[in-house]
């Protein structure tokens, strides 16, 4: 077979009027399109070699607890241990001021006093012994009242009230007996403000001078009185009883039909403490021999004195127009 072929020259020509050809006919560059999946992970990677061991961490601090006694108070009712806890900063195994941690603190108290006990067994009674001589007896504490004059000690005169002891036992308190550092005044009102003077009236003709007038009864004395009060309903414990009154007969003594019994008032003994838990039954030891009789018992402490104390009392529920308040009780100091 025969084959022909155009000169190079005249190829060459062709083909590049074939591509400006082509060129001429090319359209606009078209839209982005969607991007395709994402394709499948692939195969992990093999692990690297370890890495080398870092040094070592400082040694961490002692944990410490100290405990110490807690007095009763705030923080325990009762007292108790306080226990606090910290870090051992300085290594020397003690837990010091500066390394308690104060948030960790904590307290163990001690539980409420329980009940008290039950009583024991009566011990057997010993045999009696001789009895001694019998001690001198204390001196009995004693009042006196008497009439006081209008003066400086009452402007509108009252009653003196006097106490001392019975130094030498006949029940009265003598002059010599008396205690004037205790010395009280119980003093009669005073007199009412004068009235609003009235007007003058028109003067009268003289009239013949009338027969002087009768002068006025006196007035009463206030007195005060007191015994002793046997325990009872108005004291548990025994007592005084303190009487007031006026000296209707004027004989300066408060005598029973002179006592207002509305005024009656009691001063009396404190109660008796509770008894103190019994001990524990002792052996009964063998009866010794009588001894000589012993000395005489020391004398009995003096009995507390009876006070007065006397304030001014002030018009309203207890006087209407004032007056003085009277309190009584025994000097215990």
């Amino acid at each position: 077979m025969n084959r022909s072929f155009e000169p190079a020259p005249r190829r060459m020509a062709l083909l590049a009027v074939l591509a400006l050809a082509l060129a001429a006919c090319k359209g606009d560059k078209g839209d982005l399109g969607p991007m395709g999946s994402i394709g499948a992970t692939g195969n992990d990677g093999a692990t690297g070699p370890q890495g080398p061991i870092g040094p070592s961490g400082l040694d961490g601090k002692n944990s410490l607890t100290l405990g110490t006694t807690e007095a009763p108070g705030l923080n325990c009712a009762t007292g108790g241990v306080k226990v606090d806890f910290g870090l051992d900063a300085n290594g020397n195994g003690i837990l010091e001021p500066l390394e308690v941690d104060p948030l960790r603190t904590q307290y163990l108290c001690a539980g409420p006093v329980g009940p008290q006990g039950i009583q024991g067994n009566t011990g057997a009674t010993g045999a009696t012994g001789a009895p001694g001589t019998n001690g001198t007896n204390g001196q009995d504490s004693l009042t006196a009242t008497a009439a006081e004059p209008a003066g400086a000690n009452c402007a509108t005169g009252g009653a003196r009230v006097d106490y001392g002891l019975d130094a030498n036992g006949n029940g009265v308190l003598d002059a010599a007996e008396v205690n004037a550092s205790l010395r009280r005044f119980v003093c009669n009102g005073a007199q009412g403000p004068q009235g609003i003077q009235g007007a003058t009236g028109a003067t009268g003709a003289p009239g013949t001078n009338g027969t002087n007038g009768t002068n006025g009864t006196n007035g009463q004395n206030s007195l005060t009185a007191t015994a002793a009060e046997p325990a009872g309903a108005n004291c548990a414990t025994g007592g005084a009883r303190v009487d007031y009154g006026l000296d209707a007969n004027g004989n300066g003594v408060l005598d029973a039909a002179e006592v207002n019994a509305s005024l009656r008032r009691f001063v009396c003994n404190g109660a008796q403490g509770p008894q103190g838990i019994q001990g524990n039954t002792g052996a009964t030891g063998a009866t010794g021999a009588t001894g000589a009789a012993g000395t005489n018992g020391t004398n009995g402490t003096n009995g507390q004195n009876s006070l007065t104390a006397t304030a001014a009392e002030a018009a309203g529920a207890n006087c209407a127009a004032g007056g003085a308040r009277v309190d009584y009780g025994l000097d215990a100091n």
